[in-house]
């Protein structure tokens, strides 16, 4: 939800430009997008319906009403997983008749590639490379709250500036290319990612995403029950650790430390995960019991703290009845992922899984970055799945 940027702009001009240019094929994807069968495209119609009307209620009846241009940007950025969603079916629409292409495979394959390279960048920039650190310092830093990122030398990759998004992506990474562990080879060719990702998740800082990433595999662990991708955590995490160890010099003591509280092995003068939240959850609850109508059309952008927290942001943007349809449909979309089966039916539930609990500490959910990969690779798998792409076919 970061408003208006030179990407969106980007975003629609391709969807004009499909539309002016293929508007029969353009109508069938958006009528493929809107079945019952793939469910996304009707479900996400609907929480744009309620940011509508949310926005709305703000301007008309809320302190919005003195600035009704934020409401606009943040209206626009709660569009953007629908223009995500709508690339997808126009996508999957424009190769749809070729033989044999597994596009959702195809996207992940290709965000496994170059994503490789935005984690270097961060590794690299943890490691105090200092052409990594110029280049990044240049091109992708922010100007809100970053003296925090230098303050603790936490590397944020090609995230702009935003450590905890990179490592959302590190662990994310991690969790794609253990199910994708088959056999010896892809162990050996793997195994290298893995553990440049745990580096870039350690050099991120990212507690919450370390909590998350954790819990993810042992869910992914039960479900999958894939010895080579056990091999492959194995093989991860004690790399990672004894690089970390011998070169302890290069990860400040406070970056550790920070680590240390995801899973309570902070020393006594460190404050928790949870007591660091604390105060932004208090001050957004007590926005809601100052104007118990907000529980309906949600809270001003204009009055929001940073809410470090997933629901409290969606409450705060949709209401408590758009946070619950939001909810809902995801958690919809994993139970139907998942009694589908299929060789990504797990994958897609512990990303989803993921993205969920690491959103408890941090709305990563909701960066442009994250969302767009999590919108377009659930459509293309929804898409695989109804309409005579790649069916799901047990992996059993």
């Amino acid at each position: 939800m970061r408003g208006i940027t030179g990407d969106q702009v980007l975003l629609i001009l391709i969807l004009s430009s499909t539309l002016l240019f293929w508007p029969l094929g353009f109508a069938k994807a958006v009528r493929a997008v809107l079945t019952p069968k793939t469910f996304i495209g009707r479900g996400y119609l609907s929480i744009v319906f309620i940011a509508l009307f949310t926005s709305g209620a703000r301007v008309i009846f809320d302190a919005s009403e003195s600035a009704p241009i934020c409401e606009v940007a943040r209206l626009y950025g709660l569009l953007r997983p629908a223009l995500i969603i709508l690339l997808a079916a126009v996508l999957y629409r424009m190769i749809k008749k070729a033989e044999g292409v597994d596009l959702y495979q195809v996207f992940m394959n290709t965000l496994l590639i170059f994503g490789a390279l935005s984690i270097f960048l961060g590794v690299a920039q943890g490691m105090g490379i200092d052409w990594a650190v110029d280049f990044l310092s240049n091109f992708y830093t922010r100007d809100l709250n970053f003296e925090d990122v230098l303050k603790y030398g936490r590397a944020y990759g090609t995230f702009d500036g935003q450590p905890n998004v990179f490592g959302t992506f590190c662990g994310l990474y991690i969790l794609l290319l253990l199910n994708r562990m088959k056999s010896l080879t892809s162990l050996l060719v793997l195994a290298p990612l893995i553990v440049g990702a745990g580096l870039g998740l350690i050099f991120s800082g990212s507690r919450g995403a370390l909590l998350a990433l954790l819990i993810s595999i042992v869910v992914w662990a039960v479900l999958s029950r894939n010895l080579y991708g056990f091999l492959a955590i194995a093989v991860g995490g004690l790399s990672a650790a004894v690089i970390v160890s011998i070169a302890s010099d290069l990860v400040p003591p406070a970056l550790m430390n920070r680590l240390a509280e995801a899973v309570g092995l902070q020393d006594s003068s460190s404050v928790g995960l949870t007591s660091s939240r604390l105060p932004y959850w208090t001050q957004t609850a007590d926005l809601f019991t100052d104007e118990p109508l907000r529980l309906i059309w949600g809270i001003p952008c204009t009055l929001i703290p940073p809410t470090d927290n997933l629901q409290l942001a969606l409450a705060a943007a949709l209401g408590l009845p758009g946070l619950l349809v939001f909810m809902t449909i995801l958690i919809m979309m994993g139970q139907r992922q998942f009694r589908a089966g299929g060789p990504y039916a797990i994958e897609f539930l512990v990303c989803l899984l993921f993205l969920l609990l690491n959103g408890t500490s941090y709305p990563t959910f909701l960066n442009a970055r994250i969302g767009d990969l999590f919108w377009m690779s659930a459509t293309l798998l929804f898409l695989s799945g109804s309409y005579g792409g790649i069916r799901c076919v047990s992996s059993k």
